[in-house]
């Protein structure tokens, strides 16, 4: 299971600005805790990056084994 002590981890976390850097942070533990128990404990978050022409964030992950990402608008919205 994934713990947020280790989003450092995440592939593209480091080339984040600060500002991009609380965003997710603040984005990946609402994501995790709108989650039931049982899926969260399936996500393995992969990479992240900013998407420059857009203004969002992209996050990677896998759930259940699948591929997945979403756009990250904001601390509480996420498609």
């Amino acid at each position: 299971m994934f713990n947020i002590k280790d989003i450092e981890t995440i592939k593209g976390y480091s080339k984040l600005n600060d500002k991009s850097k609380i965003l997710f942070k603040t984005f990946l533990i609402n994501f995790m805790d709108a989650q039931g128990t049982n899926s969260r404990e399936t996500i393995v978050p992969i990479s992240v990056k900013f998407v420059k022409a857009d203004s969002y964030l992209r996050f990677d992950y896998k759930r259940y084994g699948r591929k997945g990402w979403l756009h990250v608008a904001g601390a509480r919205t996420w498609y």
